[in-house]
């Protein structure tokens, strides 16, 4: 059978450097993920009356969607390109 062996003694290991690496390269993905980087999300965010706080506006916040593209839609035959937003 084998053994296994654990670290008992409170020692503090250093990170290899890929490990630094691969840490720094998904932080700072998830911040870009989390973080709003529209700022129409913005406007939104600073144009609510906290005051007079309703359901309708944090529902707006939590369902926001950036659109950062056009959207071609073809139209009885005519192309319109609509600026989404």
């Amino acid at each position: 059978m084998s053994k296994i062996t654990t670290n008992t003694n409170n020692e503090s290991r250093e990170w290899k450097p890929w490990e630094k690496n691969l840490f720094r390269f998904f932080f700072i993905f998830l911040v870009i993920q989390i973080i709003p980087i529209d700022w129409k999300f913005y406007k939104e965010l600073f144009s609510i009356n906290w005051l007079h706080l309703h359901f309708h506006d944090l529902f707006k916040l939590t369902k926001y969607q950036p659109q950062f593209f056009l959207t071609i839609k073809l139209l009885n035959g005519v192309l319109e390109v609509l600026q989404t937003g």
